[in-house]
């Protein structure tokens, strides 16, 4: 059973990857290309708005559409990077004002044409279903609230880790690491000299890297979820088991958030 799962993964993490890697092929060349690169955006983003709009959405579906833009917005943006960096290759790194200026005009064209989209499709949707701007806080306070569960997978007595793996999040997102890391590790391999003590010593620093960023940006998320449960509860105790109970309690506002976590979905919130 065990060899079944893990050939299972592996298939799904290989084809999963090259979707991703055929999204960033036809990213570049559409990039290259000014007419494909207009082309395009016009026709993905009507379709997205023409499957948005005028439509009804209860609360759980609005969640889940914001849940699937947080994602969308983080592929784009690691694939904008991966483009930018096999661009510079094909230049030998000799970068110039008019290449950073094209690169970056790109970028912000692009990535800034995901967001006023995004947010035109939320006004929409907001707007004809009638549901209140704050309802979006509400699910920040979700999405908060599951990167504190962790709290409570500790031992009794024993102090919660910080540094412990917390999947709730990527669940409720709907996002899968593996795949992208694996394409990015191997878009990034060729460019690092193996053969090499110098590019053996690369590798090496580009992990350790990589690693004390993931640190940084989990402390930072994670100070910032405490600040947040902590002011909405009341208390201003910085004990780890008393930030667990008030992560997991009933919220004094209309979502109540349960133990429970399932892909795409508020599991047992409600809003009213």
């Amino acid at each position: 059973i065990v060899i079944f799962h893990v050939l299972l993964v592996t298939a799904y993490v290989v084809l999963h990857s090259a979707v991703l890697l055929f999204q960033m092929i036809t990213l570049n060349v559409a990039i290259n290309s000014k007419n494909s690169l207009f082309a395009l955006m016009v026709s993905n983003n009507f379709v997205e708005l023409k499957g948005s709009v005028f439509k009804r959405f209860s609360a759980d579906n609005v969640f889940q559409v914001a849940c699937s833009d947080t994602t969308e917005r983080f592929q784009i943006f690691v694939s904008l990077l991966v483009i930018v960096l096999h661009n510079a290759s094909d230049i030998t790194f000799e970068f110039s004002y008019r290449w950073l200026f094209e690169m970056s005009s790109v970028f912000v064209i692009i990535y800034g044409a995901e967001i006023i989209v995004d947010w035109i499709k939320h006004m929409f949707i907001t707007k004809f279903n009638r549901h209140e701007a704050e309802i979006y806080g509400q699910f920040l306070r979700i999405l908060r609230a599951d990167t504190l569960r962790d709290f409570n997978n500790s031992p009794d007595g024993e102090q919660p880790l910080l540094l412990q793996s917390s999947f709730h999040v990527t669940k409720r997102l709907g996002f899968v690491p593996l795949p992208i890391s694996c394409l990015l590790a191997r878009i990034v391999y060729p460019f690092i000299p193996m053969r090499s003590a110098g590019g053996v010593l690369i590798l090496v620093l580009i992990m350790i890297n990589c690693g004390i960023l993931k640190l940084l940006i989990r402390f930072h998320i994670i100070g910032l979820s405490v600040k947040h449960i902590m002011s909405l509860s009341g208390t201003s105790s910085s004990s780890a088991s008393h930030i667990a109970a008030a992560a997991e309690e009933r919220p004094p506002q209309k979502v109540q958030v349960n133990v429970s976590t399932v892909r795409y979905e508020m599991t047992g919130a409600k809003v009213v």
